[in-house]
């Protein structure tokens, strides 16, 4: 910013000659006391922007984006303005054009950098927020004035960037036959078999540093962990005596003793089974149950590696959108109701997605298939391809849903690590409340990864005037 003294000198003159002038006709001009910010906004900015040559070299080159519609929230208590939404990464901190609008017409200065030498605050120079700066307000009558302290956030990261990395895996994990991963409560469980036995390790989201083995206080079952599932807040489990619930891994409770063959997955408010007599049933807690409508016969429902979504929608308050995906003989399988649990709403029936033969998207059928929510989409992994899904290359990629599981893509921008045993089957893989993919291969290695923008807090504080 260029330093301009001379326009600051004039403008205070100004206001002691205009009021010594009118002083002479008896006519006394009141200048105002107020002072403060009102307002502040940023205009259009330089961007380095990142591309892609016809040669697939990358390369950069720069635009303008127009940041006025970011908002800056204004702190009256603690004179702080700051933009809750950082500006994306590529505009250069040091060159930010903004604008003031004060109160009382108020005059704006803006203090050194390094310094507490103070200057004209001028919209058409641009100005370094490297570091927050100091402005400071004068009423017209130079009796009040005010600091305020503004901070321009800018993003450090590319909002699209994923990467895979290694965390503290538990070498035991590599001796189970069998897996799955769970997230709840802030941690997430591993669970599996191991020879004949329910094996339970745990770990913090937030400090993956060591994972604990769990002795859960009933016998549940070595198979136990194909079904285990969360709703509401809890853990729940099928066994040979019936259905158990747990808030911990450690306590489990029989909560009822329905004649069900598994547990397919839960919902936010509701539990859903298969029957032995093969009817999908719901429960709200695991101990009194209802048959489900279905409009398409049982023979269509998967046969094994169920896993289930449950996704408000945004049109509907208090529905969500259910989807439960498994494993065929011959085809992969994708089934899916809209939940309405509100008082007096209606039952919706379970629909199959009968997807054509030609459907070059369709989900294939793999080994060990599991599927996590993550981005607004559903992402699905697995093995080897069965049925008509033989030659599939094993983890050949995640396939990812936006449309309820008609369509899947695979996206390079989550492909596995590279060092990832592919020679197994047996995997875990889970999203958690973080917004971090959890992923266990059969070797018991353990890689965390996060979308950087998922990462990204967002302060949804308002501070009036």
């Amino acid at each position: 910013m260029k330093r301009k003294f001379i326009p600051f000198i004039l403008l205070v003159s100004t206001i002691f000659f205009v009021s010594s002038c009118l002083g002479d006709d008896n006519e006394e001009i009141v200048f105002s006391d107020q002072v403060g910010i009102t307002a502040f906004s940023l205009g259009t900015q330089k961007i380095i922007r990142d591309t892609v040559s016809k040669k697939g070299a990358d390369s950069t080159y720069q635009t303008t984006l127009d940041c006025s519609k970011y908002i800056f929230y204004i702190d009256q208590t603690k004179h702080e303005i700051y933009n809750p939404d950082s500006l994306p990464v590529g505009i250069d901190c040091k060159k930010i054009i903004c604008s003031v609008t004060s109160k009382g017409s108020s005059v704006t200065l803006v203090k050194n950098i390094d310094s507490d030498t103070l200057q004209a605050f001028e919209t058409i120079d641009s100005m370094d927020f490297s570091k927050p700066r100091t402005l400071r307000m004068v009423s017209m009558s130079g009796r009040a004035s005010c600091d305020y302290t503004v901070k321009v956030n800018i993003h450090k990261q590319k909002p699209n960037i994923f990467e895979w990395k290694i965390a503290t895996g538990c070498t035991d994990m590599g001796l189970l036959t069998g897996m799955r991963a769970l997230a709840m409560g802030g941690k997430v469980y591993v669970v599996g078999r191991d020879d004949s036995q329910l094996r339970i390790y745990a770990a913090e989201e937030q400090h993956v540093v060591s994972w604990t083995e769990i002795t859960p206080n009933v016998e549940l079952g070595a198979d136990s962990y194909k079904d285990m599932t969360v709703m509401g807040g809890k853990l729940y489990a099928h066994a040979e005596d019936g259905v158990y619930c747990s808030t911990d891994a450690y306590t489990w409770t029989r909560v009822g003793t329905p004649a069900i063959s598994r547990l397919l997955g839960g919902s936010n408010k509701r539990l859903y089974a298969l029957s032995t007599d093969n009817r999908i049933m719901a429960s709200a807690d695991g101990a009194t149950w209802t048959a489900e409508k279905m409009d398409t016969p049982a023979d269509s429902l998967p046969t094994g590696n169920v896993s289930m979504t449950a996704r408000p929608i945004l049109t509907n308050p208090g529905t969500d959108r259910v989807v439960m995906v498994g494993t065929g003989d011959k085809t992969s399988k994708v089934w899916s109701k809209v939940e309405e649990t509100d008082e007096g709403s209606e039952q919706q029936a379970w629909t199959y997605m009968d997807v054509a033969g030609d459907n070059r998207f369709r989900l294939p059928n793999l080994a060990n298939l599991q599927m996590t929510y993550y981005d607004d989409f559903m992402m699905a992994l697995g093995g080897s391809g069965l049925g008509n899904s033989q030659g599939t290359t094993a983890y050949g990629g995640c396939y990812t849903s936006s449309d309820g599981g008609m369509t899947w893509r695979i996206r390079k921008l989550y492909a596995l690590p590279s060092n990832f045993n592919i020679e197994s089957n047996r995997f875990a893989f889970t999203a958690d409340s973080q917004n971090y993919l959890w992923l266990i291969d059969g070797k018991g290695n353990l890689w965390r990864g996060r979308l950087n923008r998922l990462g990204w807090a967002k302060d949804k504080t308002y501070f009036g005037e």
